[in-house]
């Protein structure tokens, strides 16, 4: 995520992916912790929260391919998300990569960034701030195990506001040099995504 930072003076600068998207999850977790305290919940182990995580898999892919069908690509209800399918890999095909989150279901792709190479699966994600032109290609994909997907665009300015009004202390400053960064997918975020496919 491009969090976009106010100084006195400035113009508005983009703080690294990382050390944004890890504001964003230190949020998260001090919310998780609080319910947890408020509700008495005993936190997960590492064997549950990989059980979990394998179980929002299955629903995710469940609900990918029940909406996208034949297709390849579906815009839904739900402005930004889009599905993908595909049912065998792909040639490399040129594009321009829009600030947001790619998560893949199954299968695994990959992204072709000036020198630098991304490939992401279902253990991690793609997170791209500015757009950017790259070349992807689907590298996993069959008949019997096609590649599933989603993307969520990001409104830069509605992140900086949610950045603002939540108060958050600021990340330390320091540019990211491509505007693009893979991370290892975790189960907060994953379970979002599963709760918006339902709500469809």
């Amino acid at each position: 995520i491009c969090v976009l930072r106010y100084r006195p003076g400035s113009f508005w600068n983009p703080l690294s992916l990382r050390e944004t998207w890890d504001v964003a999850t230190r949020e998260l977790r001090w919310f998780i912790l609080e319910t947890r305290e408020q509700n008495q919940v005993v936190p997960m182990n590492k064997e549950n929260e990989r059980e979990n995580l394998e179980n929002i898999f299955i629903s995710l892919g469940k609900n990918i391919s029940r909406w996208t069908g034949n297709e390849e690509r579906v815009e839904t209800s739900i402005p930004g998300l889009s599905l993908f399918k595909r049912n065998q890999p792909t040639k490399p095909m040129g594009g321009m990569y829009e600030p947001s989150i790619c998560i893949i279901v199954q299968g695994a792709k990959r992204v072709l960034l000036g020198d630098d190479t991304y490939v992401y699966d279902e253990n991690h994600y793609l997170i791209t701030a500015v757009h950017l032109p790259t070349i992807a290609e689907v590298i996993t994909a069959s008949e019997t195990k096609p590649y599933l997907g989603l993307r969520l665009k990001f409104d830069l300015h509605q992140i900086a506001q949610l950045m603002a009004d939540s108060k958050l202390p600021p990340p330390r400053v320091h540019q990211s040099p491509r505007g693009m960064a893979t991370g290892k997918v975790t189960l907060p975020p994953l379970s979002c995504f599963q709760r918006w496919l339902e709500l469809l």
